[in-house]
């Protein structure tokens, strides 16, 4: 295709560089809208959830439903399955879970940072690994 001039070659860069601008401008505008459109804390909305419920009645001082649910705690019901690996992360994930769903003051849990500060003061790089054989010693 020939261009009889120049600006007929340049002009629907230009065009196409400016839909992109005007796109992105506009989504720029759709995340902060919405960004700025998200209302209260979280805890402040729980208490409305659960004003009417008597959270005295709580034996544990723990309600899930109360807390955070970062991690799926389901999986976690005391049988040993491959989907319930517990590495490091995700025992402070359930713990953060259990945390923030704590509805008695006197449930006696560690705040986070305090149980982060002691793991990392009795975990040393000096520690060794002894893998252990399970196995039936009457089996030969």
């Amino acid at each position: 295709m020939r261009y009889k001039c120049k600006t007929q070659f340049f002009l629907p860069k230009i065009f196409y560089s400016m839909k992109k601008l005007l796109f992105n401008l506009l989504l720029i505008c759709n995340v902060f809208s919405v960004t700025i459109a998200q209302n209260g804390d979280f805890r402040s909305q729980m208490n409305a959830i659960f004003e009417n419920v008597d959270l005295t009645q709580v034996p544990s001082g723990i309600l899930s439903d109360y807390g955070l649910s970062l991690v799926d705690d389901s999986l976690y019901n005391g049988q040993i399955v491959s989907d319930n690996i517990l590495s490091p992360q995700i025992w402070r994930g359930l713990y953060s879970d259990l945390w923030s769903g704590q509805v008695d003051v006197n449930s006696n849990m560690f705040d986070l940072t305090t149980v982060n500060s002691r793991i990392e003061s009795h975990a040393s790089d000096d520690v060794a690994v002894i893998p252990r054989c399970l196995q039936n010693p009457f089996v030969w």
